[in-house]
């Protein structure tokens, strides 16, 4: 999403106690999806290279870690 929206989300999710892994498009996500396991993705809709639907397609039919991780689906 756009910095600030980024920004909002991690600090809200940090104050939580999360841990956070922030990319800049989908085809990152879909690459950071394929090297490590994660609880939850927040998966922004509109992003660049890969927007948020092919990105969740590409993580489902992966054969990583997180291919039936909870995907949410954000937008603004």
């Amino acid at each position: 999403d756009n910095p600030v929206n980024q920004l909002l989300v991690t600090a809200l999710c940090r104050r939580l106690g999360h841990r956070i892994t922030c990319v800049p498009d989908g085809a990152a996500a879909v690459e950071a999806a394929a090297s490590r396991r994660f609880d939850l993705v927040l998966m922004d809709m509109q992003m660049p290279r890969m927007d948020g639907l092919e990105a969740t397609a590409a993580i489902r039919a992966s054969d990583g870690p997180n291919r039936a991780i909870p995907i949410v689906a954000l937008t603004a």
